[in-house]
């Protein structure tokens, strides 16, 4: 099998026909095996999958359907033990994809001998649509510095991976933690990665506007998804001796984090948050991906003025649904 194409499902019946009508219609289908793990929805979406594959019978199509809701992360990884090809990517059921993704990136990884392929992707919102470029580099330890900083896109929906990065070092997604979950497998691949190749070409659209996605809901569970998380690549970094290697590239990343943490919460909790890695406050005005209004407003929010940072935070979500 060339390549196997993880798709976790909850609750996305509106999206889900035009996610995998996409995916099915690829260019290239043959020795592909596509695992759709369903995770216990409660709409139709389980009816109308079971109806696409009675449709593309002539294809690879695995079913898996969870007794109970097991969340994002435990999705992926069931997907990920039930795969057999030589390359993996991932699909968000939201999302969609251009015909020729998989035929090109799978030439590409094969071309060029690496470990991964990147491509760039859209982002696609309800009244506009954005390409979103990706920076090149094969070197693996750059690639993590460009992960930390937020240069490279943490998810692993535009990416191919050889399937032994994750059989070698044992590569598995933290059970529970449901947001972020793919970006703490990424730093580990791309650590491994002996060579990464980058596509110059987008293929994948990258939904906006699906309020009840995994990714788009906030809860204080998803706070403390985000604080594990955190924990955890901060932990692997240190265990292969990457602090100091990746020292700044490392604040910036507590910096983003801190950001996300803080624009998601509010109360006693964003109180808390503030608080968070001080000596990233300093790099909040020379960061080189948060927009401005984000720095304005992180800054204020870090220095006890969280009235002015909410009040920015709110003004600029205004504009973007008048917009988006």
């Amino acid at each position: 099998m060339d390549i196997s194409v993880i798709i976790p499902v909850y609750n996305v019946g509106k999206f889900i026909d035009c996610a995998l009508l996409s995916m099915f219609s690829q260019t290239k289908t043959e020795n592909v095996e596509y695992i759709v793990v369903n995770d216990c929805s409660t709409d139709d979406s389980r009816l109308k999958i079971e109806k696409l594959v009675v449709q593309y019978a002539h294809l690879n199509i695995k079913l898996i359907n969870n007794e109970k809701n097991l969340g994002v992360a435990a999705v992926r990884q069931i997907g990920l033990m039930n795969s057999t090809g030589d390359y993996i990517t991932h699909f968000d059921s939201d999302d969609w994809v251009e015909p020729d993704m998989l035929e090109d990136m799978y030439n590409e990884i094969k071309r060029s001998g690496a470990d991964i392929v990147v491509c760039d992707y859209y982002v696609n919102y309800e009244k506009k649509e954005l390409y979103i470029k990706q920076p090149a580099n094969s070197n693996s330890l750059d690639c993590v510095k460009m992960l930390l900083k937020g240069e490279l896109h943490g998810s692993l929906c535009n990416k191919l991976v050889s399937r032994k990065l994750y059989e070698e070092h044992q590569l598995n997604f933290l059970d529970g933690v449901n947001y972020m979950e793919d970006f703490t497998v990424c730093i580990k691949l791309f650590y491994y990665a002996n060579c990464v190749a980058y596509l110059p070409k987008a293929f994948l659209h990258y939904v906006q506007f699906n309020t009840s996605s995994y990714t788009k809901l906030f809860s204080v569970e998803k706070a403390l998804n985000v604080e594990e998380s955190i924990h955890h690549i901060l932990s692997f970094l240190d265990e292969n001796q990457l602090g100091l290697l990746c020292k700044n590239e490392i604040i910036s990343y507590k910096l983003n984090m801190k950001k996300e943490l803080v624009i998601n919460t509010r109360g006693a909790l964003q109180r808390k948050y503030s608080l968070f890695y001080p000596e990233a406050n300093n790099l909040i005005f020379t960061n080189s991906v948060l927009p401005l209004h984000y720095k304005c407003a992180l800054w204020f929010i870090s220095y006890k003025m969280r009235f002015i940072g909410n009040m920015i935070f709110n003004i600029v979500n205004f504009l973007k649904n008048v917009r988006n």
